[in-house]
């Protein structure tokens, strides 16, 4: 069964190693050394090269690159697969017309954020019960019938036991804010375990880790694959064309997940490690270290959250696979993204007016981006189900800019105007619940709106559960930016010049939104699913039209019917407190409305700027 942390005595912060802690003096200098690492840390790279003109009109470039990383093999194994061929070509039929294609793969270098944070997250003595913990420790341990735990982001006899402490918590149902408040005051636990000996386990103290964080030991070093192709042809004296196609396959990238998931309920795995004390449960992590889902079919809701799931019941409703590992932070290279995009560019150059124009038309998937909480999947048994638009797609984008100068006689001598436009789609944003519908432990900050309203969701299996609507489905607003230069260059004596200018920039004053409000504050629809900001679904939203009333759970007596309503779910309730107890399971709320602010701006871009400029050259 899985480890459950122990300590030999007394509180760690507070008599146990940091004695009357406080903010001032929670790292003393004597312990620095527990949390610091010293690496040779290099990049060694090869290449070889070569170009073949092949005829006057063909040429080939081809190449061979190889990289490895060295110093890191204690915390992510070494990757000797990192070649990279490249290829490039070049065709010119005629003097105007050339074609160029080209492919290459690219590795990058590991993020040492995700090998050193994490470093300094320690946990309580003891914490594993198999990683060099002191005769003392695994006495506690092989007494409760615990086995060691295995974590795959943990080094192998890490020795975290020697290794300093972390937080501690106490589970969300035993008056965790009022037990934790003096570590906020004072960075000690004076008040918080009085009287608790903390030799044992999380289940019989209390005090149990808030978790660890670290890399996937196999991970692979990230890569990209990119291809691209394009045609330029000339028109007459002055006017050109290119037409252009680039493809960028990335792979391998870095995601960040909570492993310390239970399985969903309704479903288990077969022949568990048993655990004689209440605090474990099957989930994604298998005491060996290993990943794999559960078996069974996920329950999922009904009545007014039908189709939405799955659910994490989880140890005392906790939503935890481990109750005392808390948030296991598991960086792994689950997540790949792909670009498509077509660009098509008009140049012309003439004696007094250059103009380009530039289209480009894209298109950006992944399925998952960065390693922050909001990024963490809403299942993580079903990493398909993330992927979907990126955070960076912008599907249509503009660019057209000219310049034009004036002759250097006349009356408008010396004059420049210039001038840039650029029109882009609306970025894509998530609609997020803005709580925790499914009871993991991210869930405030990755549930999605879900349920039977959204088209093409189903759960027949872990592996295969997704009932809330993709990611980055709301499209925001296009932008829409026009800016203007005019300048005039006056000759003061023969080497002395002025140039005055005036720059507008977002000259119509615009208000280009970049940002909106994504929270839609209810777990399921409430009507028609918005798609695009001020459509007519959210403006009903906002001004609380009837077409956007929620629909109305199973449990109307807790609060009044214009405030909302509550739905039971799955998941079997084991807080006494609890106003929907009696029911024998947990309740979602269900507002009456969705958020008035959905869909409204966050931020903008920047008014309308005037600036003027004085330049003088001598």
């Amino acid at each position: 069964a899985p480890c459950a942390p122990t300590v030999t005595s007394g509180n760690p912060l507070n008599g146990g190693g940091f004695p009357n802690s406080t903010w001032a003096n929670a790292y003393p200098p004597s312990f620095f050394d527990r949390y610091s690492r010293t690496i040779d840390h290099g990049y060694w790279g090869g290449f070889a090269q070569d170009q073949w003109k092949i005829t006057s009109k063909l040429t080939l470039n081809f190449g061979l690159r190889w990289d490895v990383e060295t110093g890191l093999a204690k915390f992510v194994a070494k990757d000797y697969n990192e070649w990279q061929p490249r290829v490039g070509v070049a065709y010119s039929p005629d003097a105007k017309t050339v074609i160029r294609g080209g492919f290459g793969m690219f590795f990058d270098r590991q993020n040492l954020t995700f090998f050193f944070v994490p470093n300094t997250q320690k946990i309580v003595a003891g914490y594993q019960c198999g990683n060099q913990a002191p005769a003392s420790i695994a006495a506690v341990c092989n007494g409760a019938g615990i086995k060691p735990q295995q974590f795959p982001n943990i080094m192998s006899n890490l020795g975290q036991a020697g290794q300093g402490y972390q937080l501690l918590a106490f589970p969300g149902n035993q008056n965790a804010a009022f037990n934790a408040a003096t570590i906020i005051q004072t960075g000690a636990y004076d008040k918080a375990f009085p009287s608790v000996s903390m030799a044992g386990t999380c289940f019989t103290t209390r005090a149990c880790g808030i978790g660890e964080g670290g890399m996937d030991q196999h991970a692979r070093t990230p890569y990209a694959e990119q291809a691209s192709l394009e045609i330029d042809h000339q028109f007459g004296g002055g006017l050109s064309l290119n037409l252009s196609y680039l493809f960028v396959g990335a792979h391998k990238l870095v995601r960040g997940n909570n492993i310390n998931v239970p399985c969903p309920v309704g479903t288990t795995k077969s022949g568990p490690p048993t655990d004689p004390l209440p605090e474990w449960m099957p989930g994604l992590l298998n005491a060996d270290g290993s990943l794999s889902p559960c078996t069974g079919t996920p329950a999922v809701g009904t009545g007014a959250i039908a189709g939405l799931g799955p659910f994490f019941g989880g140890v005392f409703g906790s939503g935890l696979q481990t109750l005392s590992g808390g948030l296991e932070d598991y960086n792994n290279d689950v997540a790949n993204a792909v670009y498509h995009g077509g660009t098509l560019t008009i140049s012309e150059r003439m004696k007094h007016f250059n103009l380009t124009g530039n289209y480009t038309y894209s298109h950006t998937i992944d399925n998952g981006n960065f390693t922050t909480f909001i990024n963490l999947p809403v299942n993580q048994f079903d990493y398909s189900a993330e992927r979907s638009n990126s955070n960076q797609d912008a599907r249509h984008r503009f660019v057209a800019n000219f310049t034009a100068i004036a002759p250097t006689t006349g009356a408008w001598r010396n004059f420049e105007l210039s001038n840039i436009v650029t029109l882009q789609s609306g970025r894509p944003f998530t609609i997020f619940y803005g709580n925790n519908s499914l009871n993991d432990v991210a869930g405030g900050a990755t549930d999605r709106v879900g349920g039977s309203g959204v088209p093409n969701r189903a759960c027949p299996s872990v592996a295969n559960c997704n009932t809330m609507i993709p990611r980055n489905t709301y499209i925001g607003d296009p932008q829409y930016i026009w800016d203007l230069r005019l300048a005039r260059n006056l000759h003061i004596r023969e080497r002395v010049q002025m140039n005055l200018a005036i720059d507008a920039f977002n000259l119509l004053n615009r208000p280009n939104v970049d940002e909106v409000t994504s929270i839609y504050g209810s777990p399921v629809f409430c009507g028609a699913i918005p798609q695009r900001y001020r459509d007519a679904t959210t403006r009903a939203i906002q001004q609380g039209a009837a077409s956007a009333a929620c629909p109305v759970g199973n449990v109307t007596t807790i609060v009044p019917p214009f405030i909302g309503s509550f739905a039971t779910t799955p998941i079997t309730n084991f807080d006494p407190s609890d106003p929907c107890f009696a029911t024998g399971f947990t309740c979602l709320f269900i507002p009456a409305r969705p958020n008035a602010n959905f869909g409204s701006p966050r931020t903008t871009l920047n008014p309308r700027q005037l600036q003027f400029s004085v330049k003088l050259t001598f």
